[in-house]
């Protein structure tokens, strides 16, 4: 049997600061990576002002539409289901 030599992680590395921990949290949210998640928080100053901002003003920030802004409110809006 042979290997690498070394282990290749299958999960992303953990976020290292609070601010990495922030972008990575905001980053989740669908269609928003690292870029969009940094344009958020700098709009909005934290998580959860960004997770508490309306429909209108996630579209007003640059690079969001109101396509993405009702996406981002839609997954924040939700109930949580048994499965989850």
């Amino acid at each position: 049997q042979f290997g690498l030599g070394y282990e290749i992680s299958m999960q992303p590395p953990k976020p290292r600061s609070a601010a990495d921990m922030q972008v990575a949290i905001v980053a989740a949210l669908p269609g928003v990576g690292e870029g969009r998640a940094r344009k958020l928080l700098r709009r909005f100053g934290s998580i959860e002002v960004v997770f508490t901002a309306s429909e209108a003003e996630i579209a007003a920030v640059d690079g969001f539409g109101p396509k993405s802004a009702a996406a981002i409110r839609k997954i924040l809006e939700m109930r949580a289901t048994k499965s989850a």
